[in-house]
This record gives structure tokens, sequence and C-alpha cells, in this order.
């Protein structure tokens, strides 16, 4: 996973954290853009198949990648709160940049004190893929 974005202008090699990243950008959205969601998946069904947390735990756990060094880390880091989200908006900035940040709400009902609880998340509006990456 790439602790500095401004190492270098190439793609990450696979023997590199963030080389993951950039082949499940490149499978999911191929040379154009896409969207993906980031907040509480069971709050917010809705957004279900762009869940970042979801698509990317299915991609990085297929068959083709079970040897992949990082697989743990990742993993890890999909288990976590909002720290792991961090880490992966991190290294999708460095494979791609995110064009829109896109804030959504949703009601969830009221807490103890009548006071409505507001749930949020994010889309990600992905661009389209680097030349030569």
């Amino acid at each position: 996973m790439m602790k500095n974005l401004n190492a270098y202008a190439q793609p990450p090699l696979p023997g590199e954290g963030t080389w993951i990243i950039n082949e499940f950008l490149n499978a999911t959205f191929g040379s154009s853009g896409g969207r993906l969601f980031a907040g509480a998946a069971v709050k917010f069904p809705e957004y279900a198949d762009i869940h970042v947390k979801t698509v990317l735990e299915t991609f990085i756990n297929s068959a083709k990648y079970q040897h992949y060094p990082f697989r743990q880390e990742w993993n890890a880091h999909l288990a976590a709160d909002r720290a792991g989200t961090n880490t992966i908006r991190a290294n999708v900035v460095f494979c791609r940049d995110i064009t829109r940040n896109q804030k959504v709400n949703k009601r969830g009902g009221y807490d103890e004190r009548g006071k409505p609880i507001i749930h949020g998340g994010y889309i990600w509006h992905i661009g389209p893929r680097k030349e030569g990456w």
C-alpha cells in the first residue's frame, strides 16, 4: 500500500500493495470511470452493487488472487471502520482520480432524545484509467 502517493508516475508493480487496487479498478471499470460507494453497507442497501468494501473484498478473495502477498493486509482494511476506508480511498486516488465526492445522507429513525439519526456516506466518482496504466 502506497505511503507516498507521489512516489512515481507509473502503474504499481505486482509485488506492491497498491497493485491490487489498480487491478481492481481496471477490471471493474475498464478504461472508463465509474462509481464506488463508501458508507455503512447495512444502512444503504441500494448501493450494495457498488459498495467499495464489498466489491473489493470479493475481488481480492477470488481464486485468481489467492497468492497475492498483501491479501491479508487488505482484508484487515476491509474489516476496519473509517481508517480502512481512508486507506482504500488513498490507494484508489493513487491509481485514478476521484472526480467527484458526492455526499449521501439518509434518515435512520430517532435517538433516545427524539432527534433524527442521519446516516452518511459518499459516492466516489472514479475517473478514467491513466494513460499507460
